[in-house]
């Protein structure tokens, strides 16, 4: 999808069947792949990520790269929102997007400030007040119809932009990185990878031990394998 974003058009099969000269329109796309996919962060909450810290507002910090998914000032769900350490390519891509739309603030003050913007430096959700002075977004079904089409350029029209966050999990979980840490980057649990990530069962029986630490320490009665 991001080598779709930037230029090639494929089909179904994965061949090569054109190109297109959209690359500025769908790089706001290309940025919503990598944080999805390596920072665990949920659809909304990408689009409202800024280069400031917000009271509200998730931002990432490229100095001392982390993420921060929403301000401490935000609505409490039952999602985990929680602070991150950037990992993978996206501190490099990090560093490089801040440096790109702070010289583009320079010439167009006021715009390049949220993360995810159009071509033109315009976020992607209106945010207005109400009336106690908090930010409210309005919905927007933007980067949905930009994904859409990047999906299709793709040859992929079944993917889903949460598929994004399963494979960045997967990946890491694969790849050796330790549970903890895999928790703290992706924002998730050891329960949610045990219930919700079934494929990765085979690795977590292996860890079997961190497991038994785990559902000990929650008491939540989680069951582990033998």
């Amino acid at each position: 999808m991001i080598s779709a974003a930037r230029g090639k058009i494929y089909d179904a099969a994965g061949n090569i069947i054109g190109h297109h000269d959209k690359r500025r329109r769908y790089e706001c796309v290309v940025r919503f792949i990598f944080i999805y996919l390596y920072g665990g962060t949920r659809h909304v909450n990408i689009l409202l990520l800024t280069w400031f810290q917000d009271a509200i507002l998730g931002h990432i910090n490229v100095e001392q790269s982390f993420i921060e998914r929403q301000g401490p000032s935000a609505d409490i769900t039952n999602k985990r929102k929680g602070t991150s350490p950037l990992i993978g390519s996206l501190i490099e891509l990090a560093l490089r997007w801040a440096a790109e739309d702070e010289a583009m603030r320079e010439k167009v003050p006021g715009k390049y400030v949220h993360i995810i913007h159009d071509e033109d430096g315009n976020s992607l959700v209106v945010l207005e007040e109400d009336k106690k002075g908090g930010k409210k977004h309005k919905k927007s079904n933007r980067m949905q119809k930009l994904f859409n089409e990047v999906r299709q350029l793709a040859g992929l029209p079944h993917v889903r932009p949460h598929m994004l966050k399963h494979s960045g999990v997967t990946f890491a979980v694969r790849a050796g990185m330790p549970l903890a840490e895999v928790e703290l980057s992706f924002s998730t649990s050891v329960w949610t990878l045990w219930t919700c990530y079934v494929h990765l069962k085979p690795q977590l029986v292996g860890k079997r031990s961190f497991l038994r630490t785990y559902a000990v320490e929650r008491g939540d009665g989680m069951r582990c394998p033998p």
